[in-house]
């Protein structure tokens, strides 16, 4: 396989990467893990803001531009985060597989499935890794239930639904994702997440119905509130309830099966999350991490894409799958407009 600078994946010979977008995922996640990671250097990151940029490099001790373009032309680097608003992925993405170069995205991969496949096909034909950076797909939590469904714990599964209410007071006026440019409001991010748990958990989606919420409020061009049913086939359904307009915060998630429930709950400073699982005559509680958003889940995040470029294989999460969790969100917004059930076609 022609992968680029293969070499550069152990503690001794890093991976030499390059950082597009500097907000609040970055910051809050991603560079934490990059601040620990020994695998890893960080050769140079790139943001509009002045700010941002400023300390990223002073904390990273790494090199800095305003133009994305450079750390493909200027830097030596192997693979690209990119944690731009969704609008921005596709471009430094699809530059930066065809220079050869590995890319993490961050979710949604992209705004649209046309966005999606242009990045898809520059992955396959450069060989080079796409990942999406899909962190619930990590989240020992999620897995544990994805393990129990395999296990047939709850029998076979026929029935989802997930929750995820998120604070009125977010997103701030004036941020980014109000914009209609971004390519959807909460539907798309985070709306996207629940798309992937429904196709991890259900079944590839087959078919989606949805109502979506826009205020009247012209600072705001997007919805902020959606309800979608998903179809999965073999008569399994699943509601997906999102929004940010919640005075708590929380994500709830429920599998039902012809043998038991499954319950995931957590509420943000109020109730520390519980995992379980309730049979006709039996109730069994899972030891698992307190906190919804655990730090495990980004570094194991982490340790997939860069094991996935070492072991020259596909990532967990690679960009056929986001391309996926892409095509049913747009058939939620396709359905909001049309008032019908919309097919989701699978690349």
């Amino acid at each position: 396989m022609n992968r680029t600078n293969s070499k550069r994946q152990t503690v001794e010979d890093p991976v030499r990467l390059g950082c597009v977008g500097l907000g609040e995922v970055f910051a809050i996640r991603h560079l934490p893990v990059l601040q620990e990671e020994r695998r890893v250097e960080v050769v140079a990151v790139a943001d509009v803001q002045a700010e941002a940029l400023q300390q990223t490099t002073k904390q990273l001790g790494c090199a800095g531009t305003d133009d994305w373009r450079e750390l493909l032309t200027k830097f030596d680097i192997d693979a690209l985060l990119i944690c731009t608003p969704h609008h921005l992925h596709s471009e430094p993405a699809v530059a930066a597989l065809q220079a050869g170069k590995h890319v993490l995205v961050e979710k949604p991969m992209a705004p649209t499935v046309e966005e999606c496949q242009l990045m898809v096909q520059a992955a396959r034909a450069s060989d080079a890794v796409l990942m999406v950076a899909e962190n619930y797909f990590y989240m020992p939590a999620l897995q544990k239930m994805a393990a129990l469904v395999e296990e047939g714990a709850i029998g076979e599964v026929t029935g989802l639904r997930l929750l995820q209410a998120n604070p009125s007071s977010y997103p701030p006026a004036g941020h980014w994702r109000w914009s209609a440019q971004a390519g959807g409001g909460v539907m798309l991010d985070p709306g996207v997440h629940l798309c992937a748990l429904a196709g991890w958990w259900g079944g590839p989606v087959q078919r989606v119905w949805a109502d979506m919420y826009y205020p009247p409020d012209p600072g705001r061009e997007v919805e902020n509130s959606a309800e979608a049913v998903v179809d999965c086939g073999e008569g399994v359904r699943g509601q997906i309830t999102v929004n940010w307009r919640a005075g708590a915060v929380g994500w709830r998630y429920e599998i039902q099966g012809s043998e038991g429930v499954m319950l995931y709950e957590y509420y943000r400073g109020a109730v520390p999350a519980r995992l379980r699982l309730v049979n006709q005559d039996s109730c069994r509680d899972f030891e698992i991490p307190p906190a919804y958003l655990s730090p495990h889940s980004y570094q194991q995040e982490w340790d997939d894409f860069l094991c996935s470029i070492t072991e020259k294989r596909s990532p967990g999460y690679p960009g056929e799958r986001g391309l996926v969790d892409v095509a049913v969100v747009r058939a939620a917004y396709k359905s909001y407009e049309t008032g019908t059930w919309v097919e989701v076609t699978h690349h």
